[in-house]
């Protein structure tokens, strides 16, 4: 079984911080699993995510996880102290168009 980390609650009031603050959580906490062409995948914190992109794509998962943050930063944006947005959701289609 693998060891699960604890967060260090110190930390919590950074990631308080809106957006930027959930993209600091994310970036220091999560781990996305990371497909390779030749092997097992990897688990890898955002950071680290790999920016040569894919030869069918021209994509890279650094490109994708910048993207992301840019649509976080609009859905977690902040006016006067307070969420713009109390509800947000997220949809993407899926490559065959279903």
């Amino acid at each position: 079984m693998a060891k699960r980390e604890v967060i260090d609650s110190s930390r919590i009031p950074i990631y308080q911080d809106g957006a930027e603050g959930f993209v600091k959580f994310v970036e220091e906490n999560i781990r996305f699993q990371v497909p390779s062409r030749y092997g097992t995948p990897r688990w890898m914190y955002p950071t680290e995510l790999p920016d040569d992109p894919d030869p069918v794509t021209g994509k890279s998962f650094r490109m994708l996880w910048e993207k992301q943050k840019e649509d976080l930063r609009e859905a977690l944006r902040m006016e006067n102290g307070k969420f713009v947005y109390r509800v947000i959701v997220f949809c993407w289609p899926r490559g065959e168009g279903k």
